[in-house]
């Protein structure tokens, strides 16, 4: 299921650079949905320039990390200045599967407090892909959620990543993305 961007009404067209970065940026977004409720957990937008994910967390995607083409990685919390956080290989240098982000999560869905409720009419961007994520994850416990970059073609990494929980694989991108969601203790 893919959502349709719907423009404004009386918005102004982009401009033809606007335009332009606007058809090479790539979103998805990772979903649970149980019966009727739909909870946005993770988003990701990938840029020539920069891969970015943010966990839906208390009711607002508000921080968010970063990894940019050189090898930085960013992490913006909220209206604050961005605080350098790593310094990574490029992202064209990425080998075998690389870590970027890991959020423990400690919830029952039914909390509006923790993970917004999801609407398509609320979702005004194009996505080019959507995940939805078995909410029986989410009844024993912690979960953790941890998005790699994956060297293309590397079949032995993600052989790997899949024994550590359950996992998916984007691979219309270079690096690869994967989301990969495992149980752990919390006490």
């Amino acid at each position: 299921m893919t959502a349709l961007s719907v423009p404004a009404p009386g918005g102004g067209g982009l401009q033809s650079s606007e335009a332009e970065d606007e058809r090479q940026t790539k979103r998805l977004q990772v979903l649970v949905k149980e019966g009727e409720s739909v909870r946005r957990v993770l988003w990701i937008c990938l840029t020539k320039e920069s891969i970015t994910a943010g966990f839906c967390i208390g009711g607002q995607a508000r921080s968010h990390w970063t990894y940019h083409s050189d090898g930085s990685v960013w992490l913006t919390k909220g209206d604050a200045p961005p605080e350098r956080a790593a310094d990574k290989v490029p992202l064209s240098e990425v080998k075998g599967a690389d870590q970027f982000v890991t959020l423990l999560l400690h919830s029952s869905l039914e909390s509006d407090t923790i993970f917004p409720r999801y609407t398509e009419e609320k979702s005004t961007r194009r996505l080019d892909s959507v995940y939805y994520v078995d909410p029986s994850l989410f009844v024993h416990g912690g979960v953790a959620c941890t998005v790699y970059l994956v060297e293309p073609h590397e079949a032995d990494q993600l052989a790997r990543l899949m024994t550590r929980g359950v996992a998916h694989v984007f691979t219309d991108w270079k690096p690869w993305i994967a989301v990969v969601f495992s149980h752990v203790k919390m006490s």
